[in-house]
């Protein structure tokens, strides 16, 4: 490839011919010359570059990757699926309540494990959190229980203690088996198990209070 030098001496000589020569077809010939001198020089400044930029530079793919087979390569936005098992707290009981009867009121989109009212911004919640990562999640609670709110894959019961988890574990699978949207087989589901303060509630304090017996 000609340098600038090299070129900028071929024009000048092509100039100055011009300038000596004589006759019309002499005048043609130069012109013709410097074109195609320019053309080349024009081509070789729109080759592309052999050095690598942008995400090339540092061997970033922008591609999607597969949703993976294991949970120890699962992010965030590979989940599909969230539910939640647990209490009054899963449940939402007085989230938003500003007077002693509202505290019966279950505000389960509000729900911190899997609440999908609003966004991130007005609710911070699992679900909002996901919803960045895959905005097509599925399974939140919305609404409350007196507006005829979506309980979904919450099946969080108000009073429930530890005992209770497997009838809303089976509760929960028959539901998102039985579920259109989903796909039981291979979407990826987040599940929280969110329950104990009934258990404790429901001690006989007369008796052996013992975390060892909390346990049992």
């Amino acid at each position: 490839m000609p340098s600038k030098i090299s070129l900028s001496l071929i024009f000048l000589l092509v100039a100055t011919s011009l300038a000596n020569s004589e006759g019309e077809n002499d005048w043609v010939n130069q012109l013709e010359q410097l074109e195609k001198i320019a053309q080349e020089n024009d081509q070789t400044q729109k080759a592309p570059s052999s050095r690598a930029s942008g995400t090339s530079y540092f061997n970033i793919s922008l591609k999607c990757e597969p949703k993976p087979t294991s949970v120890h390569q699962l992010r965030p936005r590979d989940i599909d699926i969230v539910g939640a098992m647990g209490d009054s707290i899963t449940a939402g009981f007085g989230i938003e309540a500003t007077t002693l009867p509202g505290i019966g009121v279950e505000y389960r989109g509000l729900s911190w494990s899997v609440g999908g009212d609003l966004d991130l911004d007005g609710s911070v919640t699992i679900t909002n959190v996901l919803r960045k990562f895959n905005p097509e999640v599925k399974g939140y609670s919305s609404g409350t229980n007196r507006d005829g709110g979506d309980y979904w894959f919450n099946v969080a019961v108000g009073g429930a203690r530890s005992i209770h988890m497997p009838t809303q574990a089976r509760d929960l699978i028959e539901k998102i088996q039985n579920d259109s949207r989903t796909n039981y087989e291979n979407d990826w589901k987040l599940i929280t198990i969110f329950i104990g303060g009934n258990d404790l509630c429901a001690m006989n304090r007369n008796n052996d209070s013992s975390p060892e017996n909390y346990v049992k």
